[in-house]
């Protein structure tokens, strides 16, 4: 199981001074960045990274991942698309939270958003 593409998505305005990621740290070669208007109440954007390294792995992607989220508002809601050479382990997990605690669900962040006016 290889790790081909992975995509991050983030409410535009929560990326503090347009921050974005660098696709080297992630172990990847190429990045883009698109901004989408959905159904929610907030512009969303979402890097795509691509060309993995040889090395690249899930666990580096994770780890690059967690260290890139540190720079944003703890609550920030995010979705997590990974794609591999295997496309029946394809995810996408969207996390945000509700109560105060971290959840996470296989739904796009879109969706969720357009259901949860106040995230």
């Amino acid at each position: 199981m290889t790790l081909i593409q992975a995509a991050l998505t983030v409410p535009a305005h929560m990326l503090p001074g347009g921050i974005h990621p660098q696709a080297t740290s992630f172990g990847f070669q190429e990045l883009s960045k698109t901004r989408t208007a959905h159904n929610t109440p907030v512009d969303l954007v979402t890097f795509t990274f691509s060309s993995p390294k040889a090395t690249t792995n899930e666990d580096h992607f994770d780890q690059a991942l967690e260290h890139f989220l540190w720079h944003l508002a703890k609550g920030t809601p995010y979705q997590v698309d990974k794609s591999f050479s295997d496309p029946a382990i394809n995810e996408c997990q969207s996390y945000h939270y509700k109560n105060n605690a971290l959840t996470m669900r296989r739904a796009p962040l879109c969706d969720i958003l357009s259901t949860n006016s106040a995230y």
